[in-house]
């Protein structure tokens, strides 16, 4: 997403919640902003929480400063991005406008930090090629193997307690929707699904306790 489709994303929120101050999530998109692109992050099961993932390129320290800076992270911090991962991950609570979590990605590893902006841990990942019944749980194969079959997966990611499935090309919200899946994606306002039918679902992931769809422009 551009500046303009951010722009239009956060509308799209305060549209489901017209009390929401969305003024901290421009101004850090904008302040944290760079070569690269952004994608939104759609939550599951409602829309208490919602995301930005940005990937950048060009001169990471002097991005990453900023990052910290934007979101108050504290503690140790990837000196080097991932290649092809987020640079940051991060959600938002919807109801308050304060961050939730945040997620800096280097080489093999994710550096998670807290509400606080702490560092709460480091985690392993290991993106592999995706094989039906890679869970050995009937019925999340056979969902993920039919979700496969519309939106074909390349990589699968274990994190624990989660997951996530990068796709081969970015799929078009109006096919995304045709998936048993992605019920729990309905959108809660006009704005948010006129915003939605232009996106591309690139990731699909879980957190533990939701799905979550990553989108692009």
């Amino acid at each position: 997403m551009n500046a303009k489709e951010r722009g239009e994303w956060l509308k799209a929120l305060r549209s489901c919640f017209p009390d929401l101050n969305t003024v901290p999530l421009a101004e850090f998109a904008a302040s944290a902003d760079g070569p690269g692109h952004w994608e939104a992050s759609v939550r599951g099961g409602g829309l208490d929480f919602a995301g930005l993932r940005y990937f950048g390129t060009g001169d990471y320290a002097a991005w990453s400063e900023a990052c910290a800076k934007g979101l108050n992270l504290s503690g140790e911090r990837p000196k080097a991005p991932g290649a092809g991962l987020p640079w940051l991950a991060a959600t938002w609570n919807l109801k308050t406008g304060t961050l939730a979590s945040a997620r800096l990605c280097a080489r093999g590893q994710a550096f998670e930090y807290g509400a606080d902006g702490k560092l709460t841990r480091k985690l392993t990942l290991a993106p592999k090629p995706f094989k039906a019944g890679a869970f050995g749980e009937p019925a999340l194969d056979q969902a993920l193997s039919d979700f496969s079959a519309l939106c074909p997966v390349a990589t699968l990611s274990l994190e624990d307690p989660g997951w996530s499935l990068r796709l081969k090309s970015g799929v078009r919200w109006p096919l995304f929707a045709r998936c048993d899946i992605s019920a729990a994606f309905t959108p809660l306002s006009s704005q948010q699904a006129l915003f939605l039918l232009d996106r591309r679902v690139v990731e699909l992931s879980f957190d533990g306790e939701a799905l979550w769809a990553h989108c692009a422009g």
